[in-house]
């Protein structure tokens, strides 16, 4: 229970035979609906660092532009930072949480889309991270699962697993989470 981890908590609901199993996606299947009408849905987003210790505006830019290159390829999804004065879909931002090493970020589901990351961590976007760092693209992609409407996965290998060491570095969506977004804006 101690090893650092998203804060979104995971859902679990027992099956007819009593046995516990983990949801790929939120309860109802939260989505951006307005957009699935359209063949190039675009979510505007805005960045927040007035809280980051460390982070500046430009690394959170870069940030930003990794982790959403990830799942503008994998879905039919794009990604464009929000012109000053215009609301957003998405806010990327820092809070102060519980400290370093326990809750890394927290996402809501659609349609409130934000995400905070803690200010308290020590995040990098070193590849590999520094071994006390926690990989701030990593990170990043998960929340923005979240915000897509992913709930956490089961497989290890997957960005939208729930858990993550320092010093580890994962740049890119496995086939589960490709597969898994695929599925919910699939119809």
């Amino acid at each position: 229970m101690k090893i650092p981890r998203c804060g979104v908590p995971d859902i679990h609901d027992l099956n007819t035979l009593g046995m516990v199993s983990h949801y790929k996606f939120f309860p109802g299947k939260p989505r951006w609906p307005q957009l699935l009408k359209y063949e190039s849905n675009i979510l505007y987003y805005s960045l927040d660092v007035s809280h980051a210790s460390g982070v500046s505006l430009e690394i959170m830019r870069y940030i930003a532009t990794e982790a959403f290159s990830q799942w503008t390829n994998a879905s039919n999804f794009t990604f464009e930072e929000a012109a000053q004065g215009t609301l957003p879909n998405l806010l990327l931002g820092f809070v102060q949480n519980d400290g370093p090493g326990h809750i890394l970020a927290f996402s809501y589901r659609p349609t409130n889309g934000t995400t905070r990351f803690d200010a308290a961590e020590s995040w990098s976007a070193d590849i590999p991270p520094a071994k006390t760092d926690f990989d701030f693209i990593w990170v990043a992609m998960h929340e923005i699962g979240h915000l897509l409407g992913l709930d956490h996965s089961t497989e290890k290998s997957a960005i939208m697993y729930a858990y993550i060491d320092p010093g580890v570095n994962k740049k890119t969506l496995s086939q589960d989470d490709i597969d898994d977004i695929r599925a919910l804006y699939s119809s």
